[in-house]
């Protein structure tokens, strides 16, 4: 039977009969259905797959391949992972991140595949346990901060030969890390082509060679490298092992003994252990030495190979060998020989002779933390897709090379703080922020929010400077229009310094179409730092400040001016009801959804991520995809359940 969230009917059939009630007589929208089969059948329809035959699991995992388009991250070309409940179970019981494999010239971090936001509703915690890059540069902070380690990463490498989505790459450059992907392309769950997997990892190794060296040859040789592949860490120490042989003349069971005490038990893939000895058995320690494999752990649900020729007490040694691999035996420069003490962390002799014995896991070493250097943590923007902003139809657009435009950008970089587009962004409302109990938390929707209506228009700001006005949008473009706002207290004169937030709408009045700028918070008045307050000190700021004594201004310049400024109404959270089932009827523009904004916390100057964001609605119904819920949006019905069971103070 399909798993799905057990509202996931309820909410389909909801829909479907809301449908027939207002007559939609399409059959596919007057349809209710009940049974897994017909739901499956209609998901096929929606998507228009050409698959004639749908698993189970392909059909739940679908909706989140929806998301992850709907959200730009990936392209119609891209595909998502399709592990089974069990497996993704197991990836959360794999280490996130290794100890530091250290040598003279750079040190080596193994670190757990990190996965986008879309995958949160796979996680037994959801929202709670994010495994994103960012969520993994943020421990690295934390590590730093309380003394347990210091990973200062300046290359990630990913090696998972896969063309699937992971996460977006460009994540990595958000904390100044450089991120490559290697040559390679194999599949680890069908390793039926072992010639042409082995190609491909030759490929791998020898590309995760250059890049180290080109790493060490930078100017960013100080920073440590983390490596990931896509499952566990198998393949990433075949890597590691492979570069230390060959680059830094090590050997093998040295090599192995390094990368067990780093992230154990080590190596444990027998596949990668034969390839390994078969290709650099000329370069250990003591000829006689064997190779152990170690058990597998506990969670790994997923290599399964066949071990039935390998006795895993005796361990790996010369008895596989072919003629072919005595011929073809590698051999190390003998000239870097001797730097190899200097190079690599001596190993104790006694590891070379208890080599079947897998070393047990010691905790990092405590490192005082450093009251000296204190690290800030870098904040991270949203991520918003900008499209081509046209030219307004109304005043005058000024040249990006003009000398006017350049001293409006200083002066309006200067005044907020921040070069760039200094409005907010908004996060989309999912399933994970409505959970269970989730008003409780802080990142999640709580009373401690006000709403008001999405208005579908242009987002700008409404910059009032010392000789002019100008309506700021979000690609920088300034457009100069003939506004004055007169001072609450001193009628005769004008606002300056002043950086209001808005969207313009097309209002229909009375047959006529009406141009309105909708101000809905501010960020600067007369030169003070107004974002820095909570929402209502904003909001009164804006409406007493602002817009008030433009209402009352008596000089008649409303027609001479491109359009109107009103405040747009924020209402508290258990009005959300009212506004989506009456109010937005009334609005004479067009409305897509809900804005959800925090009383208790400032402006976010910028669209930084923050612990509490804004929130956008969408419903699923009009925007979601075609079975609300399994992509992590929500429905009209579900979010008003959820505000309805928030306890009242």
């Amino acid at each position: 039977m399909i798993h799905s969230n057990g509202n996931q009917a309820a909410d389909l059939n909801e829909r479907d009969k809301m449908d027939a009630k207002n007559g939609n007589n399409t059959s596919e929208k007057a349809t209710t259905i009940t049974h897994p089969a017909e739901i499956v059948e209609k998901f096929k329809r929606v998507h228009q797959l050409e698959r004639a035959k749908l698993s189970l699991e392909s059909y739940r995992d679908d909706p989140v391949n929806k998301r992850a388009k709907k959200s730009g991250n990936v392209t119609n070309t891209k595909k998502l992972l399709r592990w089974p409940k069990t497996q993704w179970q197991s990836f959360e019981r794999i280490p996130q991140y290794a100890r530091k494999i250290p040598s003279g010239i750079l040190s080596i971090l193994p670190i757990r595949c990190p996965l986008s936001s879309v995958y949160e509703i796979h996680y037994q915690k959801g929202i709670a346990s994010n495994y994103s890059p960012s969520a993994l540069m943020e421990r690295f902070l934390d590590d730093a901060k309380n003394g347990s380690s210091l990973n200062n990463l300046g290359l990630v490498i990913d090696a998972t030969g896969c063309d699937t989505f992971l996460h977006d790459a460009k994540e990595w450059a958000d904390w100044d890390v450089e991120y490559k992907k290697l040559n390679g392309s194999f599949d680890l769950t069908s390793p039926d082509d072992a010639k042409k997997r082995e190609e491909e990892e030759t490929v791998m190794v020898n590309d995760f060679s250059d890049v180290l060296s080109k790493h060490c040859a930078g100017g960013k040789k100080e920073y440590d490298v983390a490596v990931f592949g896509l499952w566990g860490y198998n393949l990433v120490g075949f890597l590691i092992v492979s570069w230390m042989i060959e680059k830094m003349n090590t050997a093998l069971d040295v090599a192995l003994q390094q990368i067990a005490t780093a992230c154990p038990p080590g190596i444990y893939s027998m596949y990668y252990l034969k390839r390994l000895y078969r290709k650099y058995f000329n370069v250990l320690s003591d000829p006689t030495i064997r190779i152990a494999c170690a058990a597998k752990p506990e969670w790994d649900t997923v290599l399964n190979e066949d071990v039935s020729d390998a006795d895993l007490r005796a361990g790996i040694g010369p008895e596989i060998l072919t003629a072919n691999d005595r011929e073809t035996a590698f051999v190390q420069n003998s000239t870097n020989s001797a730097e190899r003490s200097k190079i690599m962390t001596p190993v104790s002799e006694a590891s070379s002779t208890s080599s079947l014995t897998v070393p047990a896991y010691k905790p990092p070493v405590y490192i005082p933390p450093s009251h000296t250097q204190k690290k800030i943590q870098k904040p991270r923007k949203i991520r918003t897709w900008v499209e081509q902003v046209s030219k307004l139809g109304f005043g005058e657009h000024l040249d990006s090379e003009g000398e006017e435009y350049k001293q409006a950008i200083a002066s309006l970089a200067a005044l907020a703080g921040i070069a760039g587009f200094a409005g907010c962004e908004a996060i989309s409302l999912t399933a994970t922020h409505i959970g269970e109990e989730a008003y409780k938390q802080r990142g999640c929707l709580t009373v401690a929010y006000l709403v008001t209506w999405r208005a579908r228009g242009r987002r700008c700001l409404l910059y009032l400077a010392d000789e002019a006005t100008y309506v700021v949008s979000r690609d920088m473009s300034l457009t100069k229009v003939n506004m004055k706002f007169p001072r609450r207290r001193a009628p005769s004169e004008f606002l300056t310094n002043t950086l209001v937030d808005g969207v313009l709408v097309e209002d229909q009045d009375h047959g006529h179409k009406v141009l309105r700028f909708l101000a809905f918070d501010i960020i600067a008045m007369e030169g003070a730092p107004i974002w820095q307050q909570k929402l209502e000190k904003r909001l009164q700021c804006l409406q007493n400040e602002v817009i008030l004594p433009k209402k009352n201004d008596k000089i008649d310049i409303a027609q001479k001016e491109p359009f109107r400024i009103r405040m747009k109404d924020h209402f508290r959270l258990s009005k959300t009801e009212y506004l989506l089932q009456s109010f937005v009827e009334c609005v004479t523009h067009e409305v897509d959804g809900l804005v959800f904004t925090p009383t208790e916390a400032a402006y976010n100057l910028g669209g930084y991520e923050c612990k509490d964001p804004v929130y956008k609605f969408i419903s699923s119904e009009n925007g979601g995809c075609g079975i609300p819920g399994l992509d992590g949006s929500i429905t009209k019905r579900r979010l008003l359940e959820y505000i309805k069971s928030i306890p009242t103070k």
